[in-house]
């Protein structure tokens, strides 16, 4: 077998499957490191899987081709990475299941490969599913705005994942880690389907986040335990994350108390000053807000104080509480509005941040926990 393919090409599709090449299960399943090409007349497909997650994508031949080959991912991408020249053809050829050769004008490489009978299949299961599609950029947008929130502690599975639902033509994308909640919420361009909600693995997300392009729409499959996202010449299958997600509605503060606005571009400045006198111990910042202004107070064992305040616009009594001011430069490096909205209920109550204006159809929360002290 010999197929011809442009090495930009060749190069876009190795770059999609890194997403999905795990190497943590090479020792007990060495295939799972290595890509599957599959070619079929004046197209080869690409395939990689860590066991998890299944991604698969086309791409154009220059000559009509037929056969199956692997090659390793990493040392592929590797090689590829350092080719220069994207209009001239990679050659790849294999005479039997132990070798393949990469042939770039005077560049030979002979890769050993393994037999492609012993690439896992995808054990896709359409059966009992749902399907609809969304706008790329709004799925992406979701992902990008609440992917800080995902929890990455591994005991907490069920929250280990972007949380999607989407009813009366509004898409829902939100994320927990057990101190922090974000919400994404977008109704242009939103179908009017009814979808169960679903949990998919952050590193799916990231992938996605950088898969996903401003252009077109993304078809969505959901089925049992299953998730499959289509665009382009590309196909992304997954587990979905198992267990409960958390009720949102109940981890957002009722009630009025405390409403502050202020300038978002300043407020994320006096924040970095603040973060100056925390360390990885004691990383909190104190809020106080009193008669049209926000003071903001740190005080670090071994470290020092640092004490700042800003004219804010504010309805509502006087209140502080205590938070990560990591947590607060998430959400404000995100929100993209000029200002921002805060509301303060009392120092054992969730800070909410949102921004003070959205866009038509979108609101973008996020919930805090107060660190107590």
């Amino acid at each position: 077998m010999k197929i011809e393919i442009a090495r930009k090409d060749l190069v876009e599709a190795v770059k999609s499957l890194r997403v999905a090449v795990s190497g943590r299960h090479r020792k007990e399943w060495p295939i799972l490191s290595y890509i599957l090409l599959q070619a079929e007349g004046k197209l080869v497909s690409l395939s990689s899987t860590n066991g998890d997650t299944h991604i698969e994508c086309t791409a154009p031949l220059t000559a009509r081709a037929s056969g199956s080959m692997t090659l390793p991912s990493r040392r592929l991408h590797s090689l590829l990475g350092a080719l220069s020249g994207d209009d001239e053809a990679v050659a790849l050829s294999c005479s039997d299941d132990d070798a393949v050769d990469v042939n770039y004008g005077t560049i030979h490489a002979r890769f050993f490969s393994r037999p492609p009978e012993e690439f896992p299949s995808e054990g896709w299961d359409m059966a009992n599913g749902a399907g609809f599609c969304l706008p790329q950029h709004s799925l992406k947008t979701a992902f990008e705005k609440v992917s800080f929130a995902i929890c990455d502690n591994s005991a907490r599975v069920n929250l280990t994942g972007a949380h999607v639902e989407m009813a009366d033509g509004e898409l829902v994308v939100a994320a927990v880690d057990g101190r922090r909640m974000s919400v994404f919420r977008q109704r242009a361009g939103i179908p009017s389907h009814t979808i169960e909600g679903f949990t998919v693995p952050s590193k799916v997300v990231a992938a996605l986040r950088r898969l996903l392009k401003g252009e077109g729409d993304v078809e969505i499959f959901v089925g049992e335990g299953q998730v499959r996202f289509s665009f382009g010449s590309t196909h992304l299958t997954t587990k979905l994350v198992g267990g409960k997600f958390p009720d949102r509605e109940k981890v957002i503060p009722k009630g009025n108390g405390t409403k502050v606005v202020l300038d978002r571009k300043q407020f994320r400045r006096v924040l970095s000053r603040a973060k100056v006198m925390t360390n990885d111990k004691f990383c909190d910042v104190r809020f106080t807000v009193n008669q049209g202004t926000l003071s903001f107070d740190v005080a670090t064992p071994e470290i020092g104080e640092y004490k700042e305040e800003m004219a804010v616009d504010h309805s509502g009594e006087d209140a502080e509480v205590t938070v990560n001011p990591d947590f607060v430069q998430d959400v404000v490096r995100l929100a993209g509005s000029e200002r921002m909205s805060l509301k303060i209920k009392d120092k054992d109550s969730p800070l909410l941040l949102e921004p003070a204006e959205n866009p038509d159809g979108e609101r973008y929360v996020n919930v805090i926990m107060p660190i107590r002290t």
